[in-house]
């Protein structure tokens, strides 16, 4: 009997050690809910001159519409562009760039299709000019050239980033067809044309630029130093001197400015000022 007992108690024994079975022991569980991994945004918006509308692709209006314009008078027109995105903590990079320059004639209701302003077409062809038979030029401007005379400043939170005007024309200088590499025409690969780096711009931020346009007076002094000739009609204190602005009568450009906005700065060899 005692035999008996002592093997029941070794059972018991060896069952609460957990050998030859499963133990209930002590144990919890604790959940974690509403877990989420959300994609944050980025958003470029542009507003124009002194509206407050933010615009957005392909609703921005043109940032530049000077017409008439007289030589040696600054265009200057402003923008602005808001990082709307939700993410204040977060630093974007702008960037801006022109392309898809064209050049045409200007018609006007003094001057209709195919006729000129008569100084155009003396520069143009020659003729005379204060009693003096000037050369003829050929065709400038709207013969794809006129950007190549239009001086750009782009300015950005008030600093300087492309250009000189100090003075206009002078050292520093760039001008419009600048932005573009030469021989480039619309349709050609964008990936070509660079882009104006601008500055940092944090989500809920917004960024003041301007750009101003102008065209000087091209004395034959200036056609001279730029192109190697040796014009000499006119003493460099009359007016006449610059007779080859008229060059320029009625001819326009048409571009694109395009602005971007990224989350990685683009790098040096894309940008027209690393």
């Amino acid at each position: 009997m005692k035999n008996i007992f002592l093997t029941v108690v070794i059972i018991c024994a060896l069952a609460v050690a957990g050998v030859g079975g499963t133990l209930a022991g002590f144990s919890d569980t604790e959940r974690s809910l509403e877990n989420y991994f959300e994609v944050g945004n980025m958003d470029l918006k542009v507003t124009v001159g002194d509206s407050q509308t933010l615009y957005d692709d392909p609703d921005v209006p043109a940032i530049v519409d000077a017409g008439l314009v007289w030589p040696c008078e600054s265009q200057d027109f402003n923008w602005d562009v808001h990082n709307v995105s939700d993410n204040t903590t977060e630093t974007g990079y702008v960037y801006m760039r022109i392309k898809d320059i064209t050049h045409y004639e200007v018609y006007t209701t003094k001057f209709p299709e195919f006729e000129r302003p008569e100084p155009e077409d003396v520069a143009e062809n020659g003729g005379w000019l204060a009693n003096k038979l000037t050369p003829a030029m050929g065709e400038w401007g709207q013969n794809s050239t006129l950007s190549d005379f239009i001086e750009i400043l782009i300015t950005y939170e008030q600093s300087i980033i492309v250009g000189n005007n100090t003075p206009w024309g002078g050292a520093g200088t760039v001008y419009l067809s600048d932005m573009i590499p030469d021989g480039w025409q619309p349709g050609d690969d964008p990936d070509t044309i660079k882009w104006i780096y601008l500055g940092e711009l944090k989500g809920g931020e917004v960024g003041y630029g301007d750009i101003a346009l102008h065209i000087s007076n091209w004395s034959e002094e200036m056609w001279n130093a730029r192109y190697d000739t040796n014009l000499a009609y006119f003493s460099d204190d009359l007016p006449f001197n610059d007779w080859l602005t008229n060059l320029f009568q009625n001819d326009g450009a048409n571009f694109t400015i395009e602005f971007g906005l990224t989350a990685e700065p683009i790098p040096d060899h894309y940008l027209i000022n690393p």
